[in-house]
């Protein structure tokens, strides 16, 4: 099987953030994905590469997909990434929502 290394340290920010937006609901789910993605940055760099079997792409996503272009815009601001502005520009397309994908472009730098 293929393995596919993760950014665990920005995926552990993506999810405090996330826990900051969504409604509760979803908080037990975000908090064990968050766990998760902090156990693994600390077990090092050798230990972060994930097996494809152990993904489960048929699961729901565990940020509410209207609340995705919010938690990429605040890790854009917090990096300066144009690259997470284009991330929240694709989410927000995602849910129709295209005043904001066209903010997000705007702030990505892309018109």
């Amino acid at each position: 099987t293929m393995a596919h290394n993760y950014d665990w340290r920005l995926a552990a920010e993506f999810y405090a953030l996330a826990l900051t937006v969504v409604g509760t609901w979803q908080r037990e789910q975000i908090a064990a994905r968050l766990a998760d993605c902090r156990r693994r940055c600390a077990a090092g760099p050798r230990d972060n590469s994930i097996d494809a079997g152990e993904l489960r792409l048929d699961e729901e996503p565990a940020v509410d997909a209207l609340r995705l272009p919010e938690v990429w815009m605040q890790l854009g601001n917090r990096h300066g990434s144009a690259a997470y502005f284009l991330r929240a520009a694709q989410a927000a397309e995602v849910i129709n929502d295209h005043a904001l994908a066209e903010w997000a472009r705007h702030k990505a730098g892309v018109t």
